[in-house]
């Protein structure tokens, strides 16, 4: 996106002492400038954009967004400002205003990533879209993603995360988004928040913050629907559900390791599709897609028609092909009690030719109650008929204790992180039909196991 001085003015609420100049775009990090781009020098716990204004320069900027004073270079525009984060969130705010592409904001404990990558993959077939690069979902990322807006954007996807109250409502400040929904409330971030019904109400500020929103609601979950229950008299609503009398309905009719069929309707459009996705929890995130769609203003037709477009992300319910002949399931972006409940849940329906093995990683951030919940994940993974179970990390031997309390009576093996002689071992005992699930927050590194697994095409980085 072309910037001019006069538009950076404007934005910033400044008067720079400069020809009216124009520059390519916006960057952050100095080693990836552009030419032509201009500069803004963000300050954090461990580092200090400052630092590296000269750089910058040699790379090509033309202008410094700058809060601390530095050695002055003919040629380049110096944007004194007093906080430079503050004007990364307000370069952005002006930019989704200026270009004012439909704009979608998706927060939820889980499947919020999910949602919208099946969301980008159905808005971009009827027009260009912006989605988050990775997990670009705070304070610094958000307005990275709406920086990405063109001239010719015509859709906006913005993930939105957070680990404490009033997160979710600075984020909707910044991206002022035309349609909103909360995919569900779950024990995440509990050592931000302390207990679930704070999760619920940081949450909920996704609604608050925006009234002249479309709002949709997943009626499915305890928290979400009672927020629907607060907010449905006022505004646009838009709702999904496993039950019919929601706007957007969907249901399976076969699933395995290859994807998920559905059918079910959206608005009053009866329909079905064949989505290459894994997981009848994808339902709950193919819906809250569909349903923001809808909210943007695509047709039910058109929303059916790119369902089969929709594709799962990278560490999200991957499905992996092992040398041997075996399979993986990496799940390796994001883990607390819910997710694993959902995984194996899907694992309870589906038929599989060859034995079952598990590793599961750290469940984390989850404070006070981390001993609790691992133990009952090990009592959660006695409802499949595993044929060996690996925990890793500093909670593992709390998850064999509830492996042991239920009566699990296969292989356990704990250790405090991932050691490569792990991925041996699974190795020496699995046969070409097994599969094995790896599943763990992503501060586990669970792909470095995957590697170590000899997969036959799998990148280690997103």
């Amino acid at each position: 996106m072309k910037w001019t001085t006069e538009m950076i003015d404007e934005a910033l609420n400044l008067t720079t002492e400069a020809d009216l100049l124009e520059f390519n775009g916006i960057c952050t990090d100095s080693r990836n400038i552009c030419q032509g781009q201009v500069y803004i020098a963000l300050v954090g716990e461990n580092f200090n954009g400052h630092d590296f204004i000269l750089s910058a320069i040699e790379n090509g900027a033309k202008g410094i967004v700058a809060s601390e004073p530095w050695e002055h270079v003919e040629g380049v525009v110096d944007f004194q400002v007093p906080d430079t984060l503050d004007a990364l969130q307000g370069l952005a705010k002006y930019l989704r205003k200026y270009i004012n592409p439909k704009t979608v904001g998706i927060t939820g404990s889980n499947g919020k990533s999910s949602t919208k990558e099946f969301l980008k993959s159905i808005l971009s077939q009827y027009g260009k879209t912006v989605s988050p690069k990775n997990s670009f979902n705070n304070h610094v990322g958000v307005p990275l993603t709406l920086l990405e807006i063109e001239r010719d954007t015509e859709y906006c996807v913005v993930e939105m995360g957070m680990n404490h109250l009033k997160e979710i409502s600075a984020l909707a400040q910044i991206a002022d988004p035309d349609v909103v929904v909360v995919t569900n409330v779950g024990r995440a971030h509990l050592e931000g928040l302390g207990s679930i019904d704070n999760v619920a109400l940081a949450k909920k500020e996704i609604y608050e913050e925006c009234p002249n929103a479309v709002r949709v609601f997943n009626l499915d979950n305890l928290f979400t629907r009672g927020m629907y229950d607060e907010f449905q008299s006022q505004g646009s609503i838009l709702t999904f559900s496993n039950q019919e009398d929601a706007d957007i309905h969907f249901e399976t009719t076969q699933w395995g390791m290859s994807g998920i069929e559905v059918q079910g309707k959206i608005g009053a459009e009866k329909g079905s599709a064949l989505v290459p996705v894994f997981g009848v929890h994808n339902l709950e995130n193919l819906m809250a897609a569909a349903a923001c769609a809808l909210g943007v203003g695509l047709k039910p037709n058109e929303i059916w028609k790119s369902l089969p477009k929709c594709k799962g992300l990278w560490g999200r319910n991957q499905v992996v092909k092992l040398k041997n002949g075996a399979t993986a399931l990496f799940d390796g972006y994001n883990a607390n009690p819910e997710s694993f409940d959902t995984l194996i849940g899907n694992f309870e329906k589906i038929n599989l030719p060859g034995r079952v093995f598990i590793v599961t990683g750290e469940m984390l951030e989850m404070g006070a109650s981390a001993c609790e919940l691992h133990f009952e994940l090990g009592k959660l993974l006695t409802r499949i008929p595993f044929e060996g179970v690996f925990a890793i990390g500093e909670h593992s031997k709390d998850v064999e204790r509830g492996l042991r309390s239920s009566g699990f009576q296969k292989t356990v093996v704990i250790a405090d992180t991932y050691k490569k002689e792990i991925a041996v071992e699974i190795l020496n005992v699995l046969q070409p039909e097994d599969t094995v699930l790896v599943k763990g927050s992503r501060g586990n590194r669970l792909e470095k196991l995957i590697v170590d697994l000899q997969p036959v095409e799998f990148s280690e980085k997103p």
